[in-house]
C-alpha cells in the first residue's frame, strides 16, 4: 500500500535470514569428508585446499576436485545420494528445531499477524543443507550447488555464493526479485519503489557466524535491520572479531546455543520482537490511512 504522506509504507512481513555452516549446524564440507572416512576432515580440507588456493582457484570452486579426490582415494564414487545422506545425518546446534517455529509464531503474534519468513542464505552446498533436519523449517534455502552427471556422480561446483554475493541476495530478496537460476539475482540494483518491495531491509534480521557474513552484516546494519553473530568456537574468542569494521558490527554476539533461556535464543527473541513491533507500528499508520480513505476518499491522495 502506498505510504501516506509523512509516514513510511506498510509491508505486512518480516524476514529472518540465517547463514547455515557454523551458524545452525557444523560446517557441511568437513561433515561430508568425515562421512567419506576422513578422520580429521578439517585438517584434511585445509591441507589439501591450499594447493588450489596457491594456484588461484576460488575456494568454493576448488571443493569440486577436492571432494572427488577425497572419495576416489577411498574407493568411493561420490554421488548425490551420499551428499544427501550426509545432510540427513548432520546434527544441528542445540535448540535449533524448537527455536525456529517459536520465532515464527512470536513474530506473528507481536506484529499483529504479519508473515514471518525464515530463510537460509549460505555458501554451503544446498544438497547437504536441503537434506538436513533443519531444512523443513525454512521457506527457502539458497546456497552454493554441486554439479552431477546423468548418473548423479559429482562433476564439480556449478554455483558458488561467495561472501560478497550474500549482500546481493539479501537485496534481491528484499525487492522480491527472482533468486533462481544462473547469475541470479540479476538487476539487483534496479530502482524499484519501496512500496513494491517484498520486505524492507529494516524489517529483516540476519544471523551469521563470521567472515563470510561481513557484507551481509554491513547491508543490514546500514539499512536499519538487525544483525546477530553466532560464536561456534566455544572459546569465547570470536574468529571474525579481528576482521570486523564499524558498519559490519553485529547487535549482539552469542554462543551457538539456540535453547530457550540461552543468550542466543534471547537475542533472537528480542530481535524478532523489535522488528515485529516496528511492523505493528507501521500497521497503525496504514489502518489510519485506510479509515480516512473510507471516510473521505478525496482526503487521501
Amino acid at each position: 500500500m502506498p505510504a501516506e504522506r509523512g509516514t513510511r509504507g506498510f509491508h505486512d512481513r518480516l524476514a529472518v535470514v540465517f547463514d547455515f555452516d557454523d551458524t545452525l549446524a557444523p560446517a557441511t564440507v568437513p561433515w561430508l569428508l568425515g562421512r567419506l572416512g576422513i578422520d580429521d576432515p578439517v585438517r584434511w580440507e585445509h591441507a589439501h585446499l591450499q594447493p588450489y588456493v596457491d594456484d588461484d582457484w576460488d575456494k568454493l570452486l576448488a571443493h569440486g576436485p577436492l571432494l572427488r579426490r577425497a572419495a576416489s582415494e577411498r574407493g568411493i564414487v561420490l554421488t548425490r545420494a551420499i551428499a544427501e545422506e550426509a545432510g540427513r545425518s548432520l546434527p544441528v546446534f542445540d535448540g535449533v528445531e524448537a527455536a525456529l517455529p517459536a520465532l515464527r509464531e512470536l513474530g506473528r503474534t507481536v506484529s499483529g499477524g504479519a508473515m514471518v519468513d525464515l530463510y537460509v542464505l549460505s555458501s554451503g552446498f544446498v544438497e547437504i543443507m536441503g537434506a538436513s533436519r533443519a531444512a523443513k523449517y525454512f521457506d527457502a534455502l539458497w546456497g552454493s550447488a554441486l554439479d552431477w552427471d546423468d548418473q548423479d556422480r559429482l562433476v564439480g561446483v556449478k554455483r558458488a555464493i561467495i561472501h560478497s554475493e550474500k549482500a546481493r541476495y539479501l537485496l534481491a530478496l528484499a525487492k522480491g526479485l527472482d533468486l533462481k537460476g544462473a547469475d541470479e539475482p540479476e538487476d539487483v540494483h534496479v530502482e524499484k519503489p519501496i512500496d513494491e518491495w517484498h520486505v524492507p531491509l529494516d524489517q529483516m534480521i540476519y544471523v551469521g557466524d563470521g567472515l563470510s557474513d561481513l557484507d551481509a552484516f554491513k547491508l543490514i546494519h546500514e539499512n536499519g535491520g538487525i544483525a546477530l553473530g553466532v560464536d561456534h568456537s566455544g572459546s569465547g574468542e570470536w574468529p571474525a572479531a579481528d576482521h570486523m569494521f564499524a558498519s559490519a558490527r553485529v547487535d549482539n554476539l552469542a554462543p551457538a546455543d539456540f535453547r530457550e533461556g540461552q543468550e542466543l535464543y534471547r537475542s533472537l527473541v528480542l530481535a524478532v520482537e523489535c522488528v515485529s513491533k516496528r511492523v505493528a507500528l507501521r500497521r497503525l499508520a496504514s489502518e489510519r490511512q485506510g479509515a480516512r480513505r473510507d471516510a473521505d476518499p478525496a482526503a487521501v491522495s
